[in-house]
């Protein structure tokens, strides 16, 4: 039965985490994206105060694009997926977003620990990536 093979992929409870945390994650990549990449200004950090310091080091941009640009189509792919799975996708849909969100997360603990140990700035929009990263991660492989 078909509906027993997608709750036997994504719960509800899954589902609905991984769709609110794509949106969330999608809504705070596109801001740094709109308000830094596109318009070129400060970004308003809503906890810590020195989020221009980490996106505007050296440590900002992966093969010359900006990380935050690699987060949206992460988190548009676990939109995407989520939503084709519900909607009776193949498992490799879920395979997929498996193996995407091992260096997501990858990424989000290396781009922390530089945050500590090298910037000593920290960025709250891109801590909180990392915290949708993380619970993304533990969502799908749990």
């Amino acid at each position: 039965n078909k509906s027993d093979r997608i709750m036997e992929m994504l719960t509800p409870i899954s589902a609905t985490l991984l769709v609110t945390l794509s949106l969330l994650g999608i809504g705070d990549t596109a801001y740094l994206l709109y308000q830094k990449r596109l318009k070129k200004q400060s970004v308003v950090c809503p906890f810590l105060q020195d989020c221009d310091i980490v996106l505007e080091s050296k440590y900002s941009h992966l093969f010359g694009f900006p990380n935050d640009l690699f987060g949206f189509f992460f988190y548009l792919v676990t939109l995407g997926g989520t939503i084709a799975i519900w909607m009776g996708a193949s498992d490799f849909v879920l395979t997929f977003m498996k193996i995407a969100a091992v260096p997501a997360l990858a990424m989000s603990l290396v781009l922390l620990g530089i945050q500590i140990r090298i910037l000593k700035s920290y960025c709250s929009w891109c801590i909180a990536t990392a915290i949708f990263n993380t619970a993304i991660f533990l969502v799908l492989f749990l």
